[in-house]
């Protein structure tokens, strides 16, 4: 087997075993959340598949132990976020709304869309007014502004030094 296939083959493997277990993650936060049965069936029902196809690719089998703990791991970083910033709380909040509506279930994609064509639907839908779309393409953003900041390597500059008040007058 070429090196092409091979790498085609480790990725197809990655992303199955991903997508197997992020979709359990999802379905613990989808009942924890008592979402509507709709919801949870459709999630059971994308594990299903994915356990499916697992079960015919050795490798992602072999790899599945190592993913659900990098899940597992990026799932903690990203409930920091969702607990400690402005953006990761308004995500968690458009998420649990889009739970309890069912909305997920309003949104199939067809095919995954970049940070930059999603920004594209967005506009589309706003000059349209087409509200569900709008809705749709702003979860997608946010999905990627959140998987941005959960895997990001990069180191942030220090704060500013905050500022010495003493011996200005009016200062407490």
């Amino acid at each position: 087997m070429d090196k092409l296939n091979r790498n085609h083959e480790m990725n197809d493997a990655i992303w199955l075993a991903k997508s197997l277990a992020e979709g359990e993650m999802r379905l613990v936060k989808l009942r924890r959340l008592k979402a509507p049965p709709a919801v949870i069936r459709s999630a059971l029902e994308l594990i299903g598949e994915r356990m499916a196809a697992l079960s015919e690719n050795r490798l992602a089998e072999k790899l599945l132990p190592q993913v659900r703990k990098s899940v597992a791991i990026s799932n903690e970083r990203l409930d920091h976020l969702n607990n400690k910033t402005l953006i990761g709380r308004l995500y968690q909040e458009v998420n649990e709304w889009c739970i309890e509506t069912d909305c997920f279930l309003d949104f199939p994609v067809e095919e995954p869309r970049t940070p930059e064509q999603e920004m594209d639907v967005l506009e589309r839908s706003i000059r349209t007014n087409d509200q569900a779309s709008i809705v749709g393409a702003l979860i997608a953003i946010f999905d990627f502004v959140m998987l941005d900041l959960t895997f990001a390597e990069q180191e942030l500059p220090p704060l500013p030094p905050k500022l010495d008040l003493t011996g200005i007058d009016g200062a407490t």
